[in-house]
């Protein structure tokens, strides 16, 4: 087990969690008075997909509030030895064990970034990517931008005139960017499953149509 300096610790492990490996709790000080300490372990990825055991050490176990943060690699054999310990208090089953280990075992796929500039798709007709944080699509020399709100969710498309049709129900872009860029698919409100090609065809359609429901736009595949 290798302690290790993440350039980002604040962020490094927001999205994957996968278990905690264990609780220590330390009373300290006389009887009246005493302070309670943890020390939480847990296991996960960091950005570059290594195996990494964070551990936390809180002033209070009642009421956490950090006070060291260390960060270690580890080796498979170091992981394995802290499932098996997971294991024998109790706290993970043999199925959850399972998961992790085929987990780890997995080809590691970077965590979307939201903050960089890239391409998710293109095939000549389309351009489906990203640019100063702001999702896009161009075809046929059009540029059109896409944003949403994350409450319904909906689907705001913005074409060259500056026209915004709101899709009610509809997508929230960082997630489908997400989903295409692990090579999966995505799937609306009523169940319609969208290739990168699909959801194009669906942005470029409704693009200046006006406001509509999910339901309504996905008539662009009745053509």
């Amino acid at each position: 087990m290798r302690k290790i300096e993440p350039e980002r610790p604040n962020v490094i492990w927001k999205y994957d969690f996968w278990f905690l490996a264990e609780v220590i709790k330390i009373k300290e000080g006389p009887v009246y008075g005493r302070t309670f300490r943890s020390v939480e372990k847990v296991i996960g990825r960091d950005s570059d997909g290594r195996l990494i055991m964070k551990e936390t050490v809180n002033r209070n176990s009642l009421i956490p509030s950090p006070v060291k943060v260390t960060y270690y690699e580890l080796e498979d054999g170091e992981f394995q030895s802290l499932l098996d310990a997971a294991i024998e208090r109790g706290t993970l089953s043999e199925s959850e064990r399972r998961r992790w280990t085929e987990k780890a075992a997995s080809p590691f796929v970077k965590s979307w970034n939201i903050n960089i500039d890239t391409v998710i798709f293109e095939n000549g007709r389309y351009e489906l990517g990203q640019k100063d944080s702001v999702p896009y699509l161009r075809t046929g020399g059009k540029l059109i931008t896409l944003s949403c709100s994350p409450y319904e969710p909906m689907l705001y498309i913005r074409d060259e005139n500056d026209i915004v049709t709101t899709v009610r129900h509809a997508f929230e872009p960082a997630k489908v960017f997400e989903s295409f860029s692990k090579g999966e698919t995505v799937t609306s409100y009523t169940g319609r499953t969208y290739s990168p090609e699909d959801f194009c065809r669906l942005v470029e359609y409704n693009a200046g149509k006006g406001n509509c429901s999910i339901e309504k736009a996905e008539t662009a595949f009745d053509r």
